[in-house]
């Protein structure tokens, strides 16, 4: 499965060290029930290039509540995880329906050893919603994924 996720840099770098990064404690939504769990989101993709592109159209959606540092595309291996879905403001709305139901894939935790990196894009400057102005990273193409 390919999925994508916003985090900061430091999150990034522990991933790269093979550190495991847990979930935090937030709201879970699956159908019309709501829960505490502590858990990582992702967003799913079908394939590489469709992840890079719908990144930039979520970023959208996503400013000014993920870190915009990096965003990083994986494909997982396991199957420990559960479908949820986010709720976040539509940009598209004016007034009447101000948000849209995102649906996410949610792990309770990660590492570099079930999360493979594919791709990689790092902030230069604002990440603006259009997918041309990102420019990515492939896995494989550097030695080295630090970002300092």
């Amino acid at each position: 499965m390919i999925v994508y996720r916003f985090m900061s840099k430091e999150e990034f770098d522990k991933y790269n060290k093979g550190e495991l990064i847990e979930g935090r404690l937030q709201d879970v939504y699956k159908g019309s029930d709501a829960y505490n769990q502590s858990v990582v989101c992702f967003f799913s993709a079908d394939n590489l290039e469709e992840a890079e592109k719908e990144a930039g159209e979520s970023w959208e959606y996503m400013s000014g509540i993920a870190s915009d540092e990096v965003c990083a595309i994986f494909e997982f291996f396991h199957n420990d995880f559960k479908l949820g879905r986010g709720t976040y403001e539509d940009p598209d709305s004016y007034f009447w329906d101000p948000f849209i139901f995102i649906e996410e894939v949610l792990v309770s935790s990660y590492s570099n050893k079930d999360f493979k990196l594919k791709s990689f894009c790092t902030k230069k400057g604002d990440f603006s919603f259009y997918d041309e102005d990102w420019v990515w990273s492939r896995a494989g193409e550097n030695s080295l994924y630090s970002l300092y």
